[in-house]
């Protein structure tokens, strides 16, 4: 976008927009690794879906690593409340209570109530002939009381619709790339205080505020005997990244391995909604798959500085229901932070990153398994 007269508020090393199931994960990691992280979210504490947006337990998903260490804070959190839970499911504000103390324990500046509205580049338009890519330097953001700019050496998108991606002009996709559909919204509902049940059922564009509007009344109007509703909507999918590597159905079927391999994620082919991928319309239903996410994955074409994480990562419609596992993406967030740290460490760009020291770094801090020895 053309300048803007911000006021420059902050210039960290890492700056997550979004804190959400991978946001917050992402900004712990990369803060505890010793980066200055700023971490923007348009709602009033992290968890995203698992939190403000009532989702309240995991269903598949490796829980190991980063995830299982967000487990045992929630747990505490809970038996601190006086609640009973947190493990397989938890009490959503006992949740965002853990994720805010280990967020402001490891020194994250947290800017609740803060929505971003553009990107900051270094120079218009896309890659040019020499192959040379659009950086993204900075985020204008609006809190309460004004719009700000925020620069910094490396910006994690998390905000689940690959907003920041799209707005620095990278590819994108809404759903599946025929349709455009996706899997199903959510409302959530309160039966009674303090209890939130999911409340699937139908689509929602929340990159388009009319549609998103309309969720929401629908919602409200499918459960009008609840003791009230939760605060945002909330997608199983929506935008997706078109990156440097993009997974598919048939990679997970075909057990396909990646060198730059930095996230493992296990579900069954949870897709909510209808797919467009061959294999199921031959009669396959797709088993329960160990699989690998690359590093790849989260890089947007034609652009640098810029990560993006979470559900919005560069997966097909058909790919997405065995990726977007609550517990993997808390995993996944906590590799994508890293990333951004050793980005700044090394002062290198997200695409120049040596991508076997990260994977070295994952593996010691228990975030990715040690290869599989081949049998002899």
């Amino acid at each position: 976008m053309p300048p803007l007269d911000l006021p420059l508020l902050a210039k960290p090393d890492v700056l997550v927009v979004g804190g959400g199931t991978s946001g917050a994960s992402a900004a712990l990691a990369a803060a505890r690794d010793g980066a200055r992280v700023v971490l923007a979210e348009a709602g009033p504490g992290p968890g995203g879906t698992g939190t403000y947006g009532g989702v309240h337990s995991y269903w598949f998903g490796r829980r190991e690593g980063h995830a299982a260490a967000v487990q045992r804070t929630t747990r505490l959190a809970h038996r601190a409340l006086g609640l009973r839970g947190g493990i397989g499911a938890w009490n959503i504000e006992a949740k965002a209570l853990a994720l805010h103390d280990e967020l402001h324990a490891a020194g994250v500046d947290i800017r609740y109530d803060t929505r971003a509205f553009a990107v900051l580049r270094d120079h218009e338009g896309d890659s040019d002939s020499n192959g040379n890519h659009t950086r993204v330097t900075g985020v204008a953001l609006a809190g309460p009381d004004r719009p700000y700019a925020t620069t910094a050496h490396i910006i994690i998108d998390a905000t689940g619709e690959a907003d920041l991606a799209a707005w620095s002009g990278a590819p994108t996709v809404h759903g599946s790339a025929a349709t455009h559909t996706t899997m199903w919204a959510s409302l959530a509902r309160f039966e009674e205080p303090g209890v939130t049940r999911n409340q699937f059922g139908g689509l929602a564009d929340l990159t388009d505020p009319a549609d998103a509007t309309r969720a929401v009344l629908a919602a409200r109007r499918r459960s009008p005997e609840a003791h009230d509703h939760g605060e945002v909507p909330v997608t199983r999918e929506g935008r997706h990244l078109v990156g440097e590597t993009v997974l598919t159905l048939t990679d997970q079927l075909t057990d396909r391995r990646f060198p730059d391999t930095i996230s493992l994620h296990f579900s069954n082919h949870d897709l909510k909604g209808k797919g467009e991928a061959l294999w199921p319309q031959l009669g396959l239903i797709p088993p329960n798959l160990e699989l690998e996410v690359p590093y790849h994955a989260l890089l947007p074409r034609r652009v640098d500085g810029l990560l993006v994480t979470g559900k919005a990562l560069s997966a097909t419609h058909d790919a997405l229901p065995a990726l977007r596992m609550q517990a993997d993406l808390e995993n996944l967030g906590a590799a994508t932070g890293l990333a951004a740290a050793l980005c700044v460490r090394d002062g290198v760009q997200p695409r120049q990153l040596d991508v076997s020291q990260l994977q070295k770094r994952l593996r010691h801090d228990g975030l990715l398994p040690e290869p599989a020895t081949p049998v002899s």
